[in-house]
């Protein structure tokens, strides 16, 4: 996110894994509705490229189709998955096992409507690491929302990714990055997600230094895939007021990992100065644009 601070500088997997085992009920409630646009818009936008590669999507045989979620937070995007490739095995996985145990109740819950229900023995979900895919497994499909700017060395980690492709497969890979472009317009210096980066660096010192990463994104896939599409997808959000958005970010968000690391004072007190600088004496909605980064590829024969 803008200013976000990636995992690399602040924590470990056993630390992300239970901060978003803890959030996981306020991630599914508070920012996945928030964070949809962008993952509707990453989801289209593969099922176009899927439609240009019809073996993936007309084989009869069941077990010849995978696609794997990694990071799947609490399954939002298995089930469409599902839907958009016919007889496809859809398998996701999470660090966190919060997270986990709400995707597999998310599933459990869909497919109780009749349309549905032939989808529940074609979708899985476990506890894994996206960092360390199994050996020898390769799959048709690979997709992941706004779980690669929290994980450790996020450049092996998607090179990884591709590896695990089959020939012609298609990885979908959609995240925050660690600024926000200009898009020709001034700083944003009022972004809060660029002040509160701000000012965890500032309290941190060098510990909390922005880890920039993602300018070599590109060449790590094309080592094995060829790009066919990168681009910057830009949505608003939304919040109630500047409180709304510290509790959503720091207790059902990203954020939540500091506490952990440095714990609920420290991070109050940030939280207290985010405040502050948008207080107007008035209960105020806030709202700003903010951009992902979409990336697609198809892995070469």
């Amino acid at each position: 996110m803008c200013g976000n601070l990636t995992a690399d500088c602040l924590s470990s997997k056993a630390l992300l894994a239970s901060s978003w085992t803890a959030v996981a009920k306020g991630y599914e409630e508070v920012l996945v509705q928030r964070f949809r646009p962008w993952t509707n818009d990453a989801l289209e936008k593969m099922e176009r490229y899927l439609g240009d590669h019809t073996h993936l999507i007309q084989s009869p045989n069941q077990d010849e189709i995978s696609a794997l979620v990694l990071c799947c937070g609490p399954g939002q995007e298995l089930l469409p998955i599902a839907k958009m490739i016919p007889n496809c095995k859809v398998f996701g996985t999470d660090l966190a096992s919060g997270m986990v145990d709400r995707a597999k109740a998310r599933i459990d819950r869909e497919c109780q409507l009749r349309e549905n229900s032939k989808y529940l023995s074609m979708i899985s979900v476990d506890v894994g690491d996206a960092t360390d895919l199994p050996a020898g497994l390769q799959h048709d499909v690979i997709f992941s929302a706004f779980g690669l700017q929290q994980i450790p060395h996020p450049i092996d980690a998607v090179r990884n990714w591709v590896r695990h492709l089959k020939p012609d497969g298609i990885c979908t890979i959609l995240y925050w990055p660690p600024s926000q472009p200009q898009n020709n317009r001034p700083p944003e210096d009022n972004c809060p997600f660029t002040l509160w980066g701000r000012l965890v660096r500032n309290r941190l010192g060098r510990e909390g230094d922005e880890c920039v990463w993602d300018d070599k994104l590109v060449d790590a896939i094309e080592g094995h895939a060829d790009v066919l599409k990168d681009e910057l997808i830009e949505h608003e959000i939304c919040w109630n007021d500047a409180t709304e958005l510290f509790d959503g970010m720091s207790k059902a968000g990203p954020w939540h990992a500091l506490r952990l690391r440095r714990g609920d004072q420290f991070v109050d007190e940030l939280g207290a100065r985010l405040i502050r600088f948008y207080s107007t004496g008035k209960r105020e909605k806030l709202c700003h644009m903010f951009t992902a980064r979409l990336i697609i590829c198809k892995k070469r024969r």
